[in-house]
């Protein structure tokens, strides 16, 4: 990422893990991501529920 330090492994076929070390977002706990067939739907279904997502972003490989 342009002007960030974010650093990813893979950790399972199906997981991973990334570390953030911009000091660009400081929530005090860790953010989840989660691989869904239907961003849209999900990112619905999310906020239906009073959850919060942020708009949908690419992942690099």
């Amino acid at each position: 990422m342009p002007g960030g330090d974010y650093r990813g492994a893979r950790t399972g076929d199906t997981s991973g893990v990334g570390i953030d070390g911009s000091n660009m977002v400081l929530t005090g706990h860790p953010g989840y991501y989660f691989a869904v067939d239907d961003i849209e739907a999900a990112t619905a279904k999310i906020r239906l529920l009073a959850g919060e997502a942020e708009e949908k972003q690419t992942v690099s490989g």
